[in-house]
């Protein structure tokens, strides 16, 4: 495991040490789950932002054709007897 050292404002650590005495923690593991936390966000976006440019490079003009000529398909009169009411 490694060491960091950080530096906060009076505020920031006082409100910090207070909240982490409270929860019964200590203020370390307060910042180093807080920490994991946003670095899972993190991770969890760019891997939406990755999955979001791979879907926008396959998408060619042709595979948007027939993606709407299926639902120009599927826009037909229903079959006797699906009649809505």
């Amino acid at each position: 495991m490694n060491t960091l050292t950080i530096e906060l404002d009076d505020n920031i650590f006082s409100k910090l040490t207070t909240f982490a005495r409270r929860s019964g923690k200590s203020a370390e593991e307060i910042v180093a789950k807080v920490t994991a936390e946003e670095l899972q966000e993190i991770d969890a976006f760019e891997k939406l932002e990755a999955m979001q440019r791979e879907a926008k490079a396959s998408l060619t003009s042709e595979r948007l054709k027939a993606a709407f000529a299926e639902i120009r398909a599927l826009n037909t009169p229903p079959l006797r007897g699906d009649e809505m009411p």
